[in-house]
């Protein structure tokens, strides 16, 4: 029997990140509950992805995925 191809999705915070090791669907869900609910940004293995446009294909071949939490730019005052 093949075992089903696991992904690593380690889903970062202000206090370190938690690793999951989920099937491909698990990975997907996780992936679209923490964007659209939570904000975080998506990188799929090291390339930022838009939850928008990912699919379930795109997560099938993936190894690695990291949710974080959206950057934020500033101005510098002089």
């Amino acid at each position: 029997m093949k075992k089903e191809k696991e992904i690593v999705v380690k889903v970062v915070s202000q206090h370190g990140h938690d690793t999951f090791n989920l099937n491909p669907q698990m990975a997907f869900d996780r992936v679209k509950t923490e964007t659209q609910e939570h904000g975080k940004w998506a990188y799929v293995d090291g390339d930022f992805k838009s939850a928008d446009t990912l699919t379930l294909s795109d997560i099938e071949k993936a190894e690695e995925i990291v949710l974080t939490s959206a950057l934020v730019g500033g101005g510098l005052n002089f």
